[in-house]
């Protein structure tokens, strides 16, 4: 099967379809500036699901892929005048970077791009040898229900693009942290229909990492962050991240070099990333961030004297330690 992805206003498309047809060639026109309406997502036991217009697709049903013109998707608000002179601007950024060659990126746009999807990156961990938590993605009242029974309760939800909101007026912009799913949200569980929603068991966690990695140079960073039960917090960025000790951590072998492995996959020269430990010192990974966050630990780890950096090699993926 062939999916085409373009716009419903795609001329180009509109010519081929009818060649399709007569061929007798099946294939998906998915057209992402009318596709909200038409399409659910989901994500159970390693199986993402594209329910479009009343049939089922999984990924692997897919034998080519046609990358023709998808545009973004639709919302109104924006003049015709100016969403033109949008993509003017945008067009000629990108061909003035391109112009800059890869090797010179930490990271290349390319690869941030492609390294930048959890549920991916959590197929490709578990790939690789790293234990993940089990995850579900649904839009499905009743798969919740069964995965929240399955873990007895025990279950996190979290974004899976960007916990930001910003609202108009300052001050009024929403930060989403990751969080407990308790009994008291049960009663809002219908509006999971508004879109695909991540779900994962929660891990019994005896303390957070954050891994920086930079040309197969290692720093590792626990976090510890206990609430007044005297567990470790749900998401330790609450609050600004007041009251997080910090110490250094060697990583486990098999870890490190699932993280490498990892890096040489996505070809990142950079990367942050983080992972939890349970009360079983077993490592779960969590997820890689291509662009992430790592001043702060810098400044705190510098003051406190506490960074120490592991040299995986002298040289690694082409490029040197520096």
């Amino acid at each position: 099967m062939l999916l085409i992805i373009s716009n419903q206003k795609d001329a180009t498309v509109d010519y081929l379809v009818p060649f399709l047809v007569k061929s007798s060639i099946p294939f998906l026109r998915f057209d992402t500036d009318c596709c909200l309406k038409k399409s659910t997502l989901s994500y159970e036991d390693s199986t993402a699901l594209l329910e479009y217009s009343g049939t089922n697709y999984e990924p692997g049903v897919f034998d080519a892929v046609w990358y023709r013109r998808p545009e973004s998707l639709r919302s109104p608000g924006l003049a015709p005048e100016e969403v033109f002179t949008l993509n003017e601007w945008s067009e000629m950024f990108e061909n003035y970077f391109a112009l800059i060659p890869s090797e010179k990126w930490i990271n290349h746009p390319t690869n941030n791009a492609r390294a930048s999807h959890k549920i991916h990156q959590l197929e490709i961990a578990k790939s690789l040898g790293l234990e993940v938590p089990d995850t579900l993605v649904t839009m499905s009242e009743e798969r919740f229900k069964t995965f929240y029974e399955k873990h007895s309760g025990k279950i996190i939800v979290k974004p899976m693009f960007s916990g930001y909101i910003d609202r108009n007026g300052i001050g009024n912009d929403s930060l989403i942290y990751t969080n407990r799913v308790s009994e008291s949200y049960l009663t809002r569980i219908h509006e999971i229909k508004a879109c695909p929603t991540l779900f994962q068991e929660e891990i019994s966690k005896s303390a957070d990492v954050r891994i920086t990695i930079l040309d197969g140079t290692i720093a590792s960073v626990k976090l510890l962050s206990q609430n007044n039960d005297g567990n470790q917090g749900c998401d330790i960025r609450i609050n600004n991240m007041r009251g997080v000790a910090y110490s250094t951590i060697d990583l486990p072998t098999d870890v490190r070099h699932g993280l490498m492995a990892l890096m040489d996959y996505y070809s990142l020269r950079f990367a942050a990333i983080d992972m939890v430990i349970d009360k079983n010192e077993k490592w779960f990974f969590l997820e890689i961030n291509p662009n992430g966050q790592w001043a702060w630990l810098g400044r705190v780890c510098t003051t406190l004297a506490l960074y120490r950096y592991d040299c995986y090699t002298p040289e690694w993926n082409g490029h040197k330690n520096t």
